[in-house]
């Protein structure tokens, strides 16, 4: 504890939202910004509006994420650092904020599957955000010991190198992402429950075509879809 508390010392950790030095027993987030988050509770509740929403197009079996995301909120400055700052540990934090939150309303997923990064968009980044989030949830719902075992990173490819979602019209997303991913495994999923992971929801269009692309092959999967973020 001492030398962590030296740590502090030199270099002041401060809450990734409000900015305040965080005490010694406290990681990433003060307890007042980890107390005001916007969940959504969607966790608890199904048939909830995310969920009707990529009805539309999908037979998704659960659709959850974490918080709300609107611009105007603090808290959009966690998916920021995430994804475009490099803050890896952060993402794995968020990631098991969100398993602990979904692990008992999903009791039998079998497998996680993070949504691709395009090679080389990923070269660039250094990193797929979504894939160090689905590593934090996957550790939160089964346990440190069998949390590789569940996190499939080779399930999806990116075939498509799609332009950013953000400020994107709903149907322009829409016809970005069609097709952007292909099924490249040789494992059986037939069956399984695929909790498929991302960093935000917004229109639902990378959750579509990432689905799309698993029951194209398997078309008897149970497939669920996590988040950090919800745009509503």
């Amino acid at each position: 504890m001492w030398l962590k508390c030296l740590g502090d010392l030199i270099f002041p950790r401060k809450c990734e939202v409000c900015g305040r030095l965080l005490p010694v027993d406290v990681e990433y987030l003060c307890d007042d910004c980890l107390e005001d988050m916007p969940l959504t509770y969607y966790w608890d509740w199904p048939e909830n509006p995310a969920e009707k929403k990529l009805w539309v197009r999908t037979y998704l079996h659960r659709v959850i994420p974490l918080f709300f995301y609107t611009r105007e909120s603090q808290y959009i400055t966690l998916i920021h650092k995430i994804k475009y700052r490099g803050n890896i540990r952060l993402g794995h934090y968020m990631g098991s904020l969100l398993g602990e939150k979904i692990k008992r309303a999903l009791p039998d997923v079998d497998y996680i599957v993070p949504v691709p990064l395009h090679p080389i968009r990923r070269w660039r980044r250094g990193y797929n955000q979504a894939e160090v989030i689905a590593k934090g949830v996957a550790e939160a719902m089964f346990g440190l010991s069998d949390a590789s075992d569940r996190v499939l990173t080779d399930v999806l490819k990116r075939v498509r190198y799609t332009r950013t979602q953000t400020r994107r019209k709903m149907d322009d997303k829409w016809s970005n992402v069609a097709n952007a991913f292909r099924l490249h495994t040789t494992k059986d999923l037939s069956g399984k429950h695929i909790l498929i992971i991302d960093d935000v929801l917004t229109t639902g269009s990378t959750a579509e075509a990432a689905y799309s692309a698993i029951t194209k092959v398997y078309n008897d999967c149970k497939i669920s879809i996590a988040t950090l973020g919800y745009v509503e």
